[in-house]
Order: C-alpha cells, then sequence, then structure tokens
C-alpha cells in the first residue's frame, strides 16, 4: 500500500512488542506507578495498531522471541475481553510459553534485540549491582544552586527533562519488610519461577505483602516469594484439621466435588455453574481457549490453577 512502511518495518516492530511483553512479566511486582498491568494495555493498543495495518498472516508468523511462563500468566490476569480477543487470535506463538516448545526444535529462531540508531540494551545478570540507569543519551542536568540560561530551542527539551527524575531520586529505598500476620496454605502450590514459592497444604507462612492478587509470604526457612492469595486462609480463623479438610481437584474428583473445589477457589457463581457440572478429568483436560470460551470472564485464572494442580498431581506420582 502506498505510503506505508515496508513490511520489514512491521516485522520489526512486532518482534519488540512481544519482547516488550516478556520484560513485563519479568518486571511485574518490582516497578509501580506505573506497574507492569499498566503497560500490558499500552502494548496490546500499539500490537492492535500494528495488526490492523500490516498483512493478515504477518502476526501470527512472528515465533521469537516466545513468551515467558510469567509472561503468559500477566497477560490472562490483566487482558481486558477485546485484548484477549486479539491476543488469542495470533496463534500459538502468541500464545504458548516458551517452557511447553520443544527444547531442540531447530525451526525456532532466536531474536536478539537490535535497534535503528545501533543502540543495545544492557546486559542483566541475576544480581545487578546498583547504578544509575543508563540511557542511550545524556541530557544535560542544571546545577541545583542556579539555572542556566535557556535558549528558545531548549525550552520543550529542559520543560520535558524536568518532570523526569532519575529512580533513586523518586523512590525511596524499600523499607525492611515485617509480617502482617501468619496465614494457613489451604493448597499446595508449585512455584514456577524464582519470584514464586512453593508451599504446601497445611503450611503456616508468614504474610508480607498483600497489597496484589498475589501475596508475598515467608515460610519457616527464611524463603520470600509470592503465592495466589486464594490459597491462603488467616491462621487464626481456621484449624488444621478444616484446612485438611479443604476440597481438593484430582482426575478422579466427581462433579460434586470439582464444583466445591471451584466455589472454594472463590470464583464467581457463574464459573462455578458452568464448570461445576463436570468431572476433574474433564475439566482438567481443557484448554485455556475452551475455558475462556466458556467462562469469558474467569477462564485464564481458572486455567492458570489448573496448571498448579497439574504441576502437584505430577509431582506426587
Amino acid at each position: 500500500v502506498d505510503g506505508m512502511p515496508p513490511e520489514q518495518e512491521f516485522t520489526d516492530c512486532l518482534h519488540k512488542i512481544k519482547s516488550g511483553f516478556n520484560l513485563l512479566g519479568e518486571l511485574n511486582g518490582k516497578i509501580n506507578n506505573p506497574a507492569a498491568s499498566d503497560f500490558v494495555h499500552s502494548l496490546f493498543s500499539t500490537l492492535a495498531f500494528v495488526c490492523s495495518h500490516c498483512s493478515e498472516a504477518l502476526p501470527q508468523s512472528i515465533i521469537a522471541p516466545l513468551l515467558t511462563p510469567q509472561c503468559i500468566r500477566l497477560l490472562s490476569e490483566e487482558a481486558s475481553s477485546e485484548e484477549d480477543e486479539l491476543w488469542q487470535s495470533l496463534g500459538d506463538p502468541w500464545n504458548i510459553p516458551s517452557t511447553k516448545w520443544p527444547e531442540e526444535d531447530e525451526d525456532i529462531p532466536t531474536y536478539t534485540l537490535q535497534f535503528f540508531d545501533g543502540w543495545q540494551p544492557p546486559e542483566v545478570t541475576a544480581e545487578p549491582p546498583p547504578s544509575a540507569p543508563e540511557s542511550r543519551q545524556e541530557s544535560p542536568r542544571p546545577l541545583p544552586s542556579h539555572q542556566p540560561p535557556k535558549s528558545a530551542g531548549q525550552n520543550t527539551q529542559q520543560s520535558n527533562y524536568a518532570k523526569w527524575k532519575r529512580p533513586e531520586e523518586r523512590q525511596k529505598p524499600r523499607p525492611v519488610e515485617v509480617k502482617l500476620c501468619d496465614m494457613c496454605v489451604m493448597y499446595d502450590f508449585i512455584s514456577r519461577n524464582q519470584r514464586e514459592l512453593t508451599v504446601t497444604k497445611g503450611e503456616v507462612v508468614e504474610l508480607l505483602d498483600k497489597t496484589k492478587q498475589w501475596w508475598k509470604v515467608r515460610n519457616n526457612r527464611g524463603e520470600e516469594g509470592y503465592v495466589p492469595h486464594n490459597v491462603l486462609e488467616d491462621g487464626d480463623s481456621q484449624s488444621y484439621e478444616e484446612i485438611q479438610a479443604s476440597p481438593v481437584l484430582t482426575r478422579k474428583s466427581k462433579p460434586a466435588e470439582v464444583k466445591a473445589w471451584l466455589e472454594h477457589m472463590e470464583f464467581n457463581q457463574i464459573t462455578v455453574r458452568c464448570l461445576g457440572v463436570l468431572s476433574g478429568s474433564m475439566l482438567l483436560g481443557m484448554s485455556r481457549e475452551e475455558l475462556k470460551s466458556v467462562c469469558p470472564e474467569e477462564g485464564g485464572r481458572v486455567y492458570l490453577q489448573l496448571q498448579a494442580v497439574k504441576s502437584a498431581l505430577a509431582d506426587a506420582r
């Protein structure tokens, strides 16, 4: 089409959008104001614009980079119905997490971020030393004691820069986290990345942060991480015997047991009514797309809980 960028530019943009989603998965819970979840909607808006202007088959052909499990989870939790519909339409390369792809599949290309001006992002290590964030171009900073004269061409640039402060200037050091209360674990949960914490039913953990849907806890070994809030119960409100009697989902669960599990996991009544008629094996066998078609509002969250159940069942063999 006349006036449109070449296909290679659309391809490069789609690669960068996938890289951006992965980065947000890594940053989820680590940045605030705006949070990673806020940027999800910005990237989806960009993705929708690109998809509406490039060839229809191009987005589905963008395999690399594969989306990480934490990225998939973030998108499942934050995407609106319109965003989720767009996401699902892009096929397997955008919906299957990297851990589910064959490790030795030579058809899976690799991708390295490249920018037209030659800039490369700094290499990230497991424990990066604290330092000022790198930037593509250093902007001059006025001394606090006086304001240098501005030329007409500098007014806009200086005005925009005045609104920006380095992270260490606008963020106070994080205080040492203290426990809010003790919580009892009602269901097994298997961690899938370094930010999550594996917990077992009946275990007592210390609650450190409950500002998100995933709560931060500390076990009796001093290990900290995030778990779904609905696997926890106030330690003062439920006894261990009651926890032991909590409904458990297995492949042998009958519909009544499936319904009890869904209710105990605090899914809404529509989800319970639609899925509570299934056996355990039928529910655990459903794909994410099938769950979303039956329960558009909570299908993604049900799928994530079922993945945790499957992991626990596999480890118990």
